[in-house]
């Protein structure tokens, strides 16, 4: 308690400081009750000290109980004192706020409201009956009208004033503020996936993280004894390499890390079918939650790759070798899915830009 009243003192004595640099009545009248009441709470404490250093247990309980009193109620803050109010709760007091805080306040609420309303629909979906057409849910305006008053700073510029009583109104002037924040499409161009028409799915990497990771994993399998030459070269510039990202598990959450599978085959300089392939490599990949890929490794718990944590098929004629025609086998539907990835990235890319038609001459 007593650490309570002397931060209150200390945060009026620097509000009166501000004061004294820019004068402010309404708020000079809050200061002189918050002041008031900070004077008579410390003289009641002084009153009650001795009782509860008493050894007599009724003077301590009748002095604890006095003491209690002063303890702010539930949701009562220092501001609210320095309105004036007590701990049985009164209005807040008409804090200045800068405009662009205000409105980056109120932006970062909708995205929050709208990200938690994305995992419920998810959820929803992830459970509905599949005879039932599934819904996602949005946010997709927020209209709001205030009535604020406005302050002028030389230090912080214009400010909002949220009132909280008639006297602020009278003291600051009544305005109304209308805005409205609307969810659209993102534009199209560029995105960090590259210069695609729709969204991207999640479980692909494309664009600067597809060759962060490549990158990586080719700095990886050198360290294990692979080096990945020219014809690996041509498929990381073709666009036929793929990283594709696992969906988060409850184990993952847990371990807090993120997966990810790397498909990347080769060719020989030049080769116009892509379904001809040398080798291909298939890597699993672990990062650890907000590691930003600086702590990239191979996943020691994908199954059947242990030593060396990565697998190169081959597409070299296994002759009657079962296992080697397998594996062969292998190589060459993955490679189909490497480039069904990349067919559908390349529909999916935004076309040239037509540059616009001159003007009728006159």
């Amino acid at each position: 308690m007593a650490s309570d009243i002397v931060s209150s003192a200390r945060l009026v004595a620097g509000l009166l400081e501000d004061l004294a640099g820019s004068p402010d009545p309404a708020f000079a009248s809050n200061l002189d009750k918050a002041a008031r009441k900070l004077q008579k709470d410390l003289t009641l404490i002084q009153t009650h000290i001795k009782g509860l250093a008493s050894n007599k247990a009724t003077e301590r309980k009748t002095a604890l109980q006095a003491i209690r009193k002063l303890r702010p109620s539930s949701g009562t803050t220092t501001e609210t004192l320095i309105s004036g109010g007590d701990s049985q709760g009164t209005a807040d007091p008409a804090v200045p706020m800068k405009i662009d805080a205000f409105f980056e306040q109120v932006s970062d609420a909708v995205v929050n409201a709208q990200s938690r309303l994305n995992n419920v629909s998810l959820e929803y979906v992830r459970n509905l009956d599949p005879r039932i057409a599934p819904a996602y849910f949005t946010i997709p305006t927020l209209k709001a009208e205030l009535k604020v008053g406005f302050q002028s700073s030389k230090s912080t510029g214009l400010n909002l004033i949220l009132f909280s009583s008639a006297e602020d109104k009278q003291a600051y002037g009544e305005s109304t503020v209308t805005f409205e924040l609307a969810a659209t499409p993102p534009p199209p161009g560029a995105t960090p996936a590259g210069e695609l028409a729709i969204p991207t799915p999640r479980f692909l990497m494309l664009g600067e993280q597809r060759r962060r990771l490549l990158t990586i994993v080719r700095q990886l399998a050198e360290n294990q004894g692979k080096k990945l030459g020219a014809t690996f070269d041509n498929t990381e510039r073709n666009d036929l390499a793929q990283v594709i990202r696992f969906e988060r598990q409850p184990d993952d959450l847990e371990a807090q890390r993120t997966r990810y599978l790397v498909l990347w085959p080769s060719q020989q300089t030049g080769t116009k079918d892509h379904t001809k392939w040398r080798e291909l490599l298939v890597a699993p990949l672990v990062v650890p939650q907000n590691a930003d890929f600086d702590k990239v490794d191979f996943d020691p718990g994908f199954p059947f790759l242990s030593d060396p944590p990565f697998l190169v098929l081959t597409s070299k004629d296994p002759g009657d070798d079962g296992n080697a025609k397998l594996a062969a086998d292998l190589g060459a539907t993955l490679n189909c899915v490497a480039v069904a990835i990349r067919d559908w990235a390349q529909t999916m890319r935004l076309s040239t830009v037509l540059p616009p038609i001159p003007p009728t001459q006159p």
